[in-house]
């Protein structure tokens, strides 16, 4: 597993809008 920033915020960043895109589909 890479410890490079950038690719941490990329995963975060998909994390997040899975996150939202399912707590969308809830509402």
């Amino acid at each position: 597993l890479s410890a490079d920033p950038s690719f941490a915020r990329k995963v975060g960043g998909v994390l997040v809008e899975s996150v939202t895109d399912s707590q969308k589909k809830l509402n």
